[in-house]
């Protein structure tokens, strides 16, 4: 009894998803195994455990869910084949996530691994993290094939930065992933690349066509861009993307015009995070940026990041006028710290956002512009139109010299009796 007792609750210990070392894995009884966090990070002996460790992995005839974390450990074409082989022989499994981040994977070892990998079809969930590693176009279009038989995924996460990957992989990818057509929810971080605006194009031009896709982040920084388009014809190029609810957008070094979404077309839209930290917004760019996401009816929360971009008070007058259509919104983040925003800023901003009737949880980065006490003070004046704010955070250089400013201010905070909480920095 007391041997069965041992055995049942190592068997729960495993299916609890708890870490496991390979030493640990190689001595466990795996054959009622569901859920596998296999954890060989730094691991110097992956050549020598690979072969042993993929005939106990295809002993995992009921695994659901598997983690195989190889990151910073060098893995050569020996150990990604030995260790994968017989991975199809997890029939059941349904969520895998494989971390190969800096494992400075050859070509060869790349496509070995892949090739065993697509075995697995029936996945519903999928994250693949090569991050740092000599990814090029042929790997990618490799991993395309792969995602592109997995048509029962629901849940997809492809984690490439800082690759070797240019247009073509990125388009093949895209041409792969649109055939999932149960696909809801996709990530896709591909900073650090070779990829240009006609690249990102060809990609959402793909992902356009998903009607079930309802969540959507794509992180582009630092790609390699081009000025073939126009502003104007890049705003009248932008895709349409009608079944999303939430949209992250990071595309550091690309301009608001180089967003191949088209936000005005995104009628269900929820759940909006813009980061353009480090761009020169001009006055045209924030006017269509504001009017695009004003555009967006179903908009409940906002966080946009436009810091160190050089805002100035009539671009920020453009920008807020426009979110100010955002009338069902009632949680928004404005990061607008390190611009060229005074007093008159502050103020066209309060009056911006004070048509937001529904608005209740307001945060405002103001740090590092030229807002004195007069233009906080007209701000928060203008917010008491928010009739349903209830807390109210603002980052401004008010320090403990101009403890006068601070106490007028927060007179006209103390005028909004609904808040609930208020933070002034």
């Amino acid at each position: 009894m007391g041997n069965k007792s041992t055995i049942q609750q190592n068997r729960q210990e495993l299916n609890s998803g708890r870490c496991l070392s390979p030493e640990q894995f190689l001595s466990s009884q795996v054959e009622d195994l569901t859920v596998l966090y296999l954890d060989l990070v730094l691991s110097s002996t992956l050549d020598d455990d690979s072969e042993a460790l993929g005939i106990q992995l295809g002993k995992c005839q009921k695994l659901i869910s598997l983690t195989l974390n190889l990151s910073k450990c060098t893995t050569s074409v020996y150990s990604a084949d030995k260790l994968t082989h017989k991975i199809n022989q997890c029939i059941q499994l349904q969520c895998l996530n494989v971390q190969l981040n800096n494992c400075n994977l050859s070509e060869k070892a790349t496509l070995l691994l892949i090739s065993n990998l697509s075995k697995l079809k029936k996945l519903t969930n999928l994250a693949i993290s090569l991050n740092r590693n000599n990814i090029n176009d042929t790997c990618a279009s490799l991993i395309g094939n792969w995602i592109e038989n997995c048509r029962n995924l629901q849940s997809l996460y492809i984690f490439l930065q800082e690759n070797q990957i240019e247009d073509k992989g990125v388009s093949d990818l895209g041409n792969a992933i649109c055939k999932c057509e149960e696909l809801n929810n996709l990530t896709l971080q591909l900073d650090f690349n070779k990829i240009s605006d006609l690249g990102f194009k060809s990609l959402n031009n793909n992902l356009k066509s998903m009607r079930n896709l309802k969540k959507l982040t794509e992180n582009f920084n630092y790609n390699k861009t081009i000025s073939e388009f126009t502003e104007f014809e890049s705003c009248q190029n932008s895709l349409n993307f009608e079944s999303l609810e939430t949209l992250t957008l990071q595309y550091l070094k690309y301009s608001v015009f180089q967003i191949q979404i088209d936000l005005a077309q995104c009628f269900n839209l929820i759940n909006l995070t813009i980061n353009l930290r480090g761009q020169g917004v001009t006055t045209q760019a924030a006017l269509y940026l504001g009017n695009s996401i004003g555009n967006c009816c179903q908009l409940t929360n906002l966080r946009l990041n436009l810091q160190e971009s050089q805002i100035d008070d009539y671009t920020v007058r453009d920008l807020t006028f426009g979110l100010g259509k955002c009338k069902n919104l009632t949680n928004l983040t404005l990061c607008l710290n390190h611009n060229n925003i005074t007093n008159q800023g502050a103020k066209f901003i309060g009056e911006g956002l004070s048509s937001l009737k529904c608005l209740k949880y307001l945060i405002i980065n103001l740090y590092q512009n030229k807002v004195a006490k007069q233009g906080c003070y007209i701000l928060v004046s203008c917010l008491k139109k928010c009739i349903q704010l209830i807390s109210l955070t603002i980052h401004n250089s008010i320090n403990s010299q101009q403890a006068d400013a601070k106490i007028n201010l927060l007179s006209a905070i103390y005028r909004l009796k609904r808040l609930v909480k208020f933070y002034l920095y």
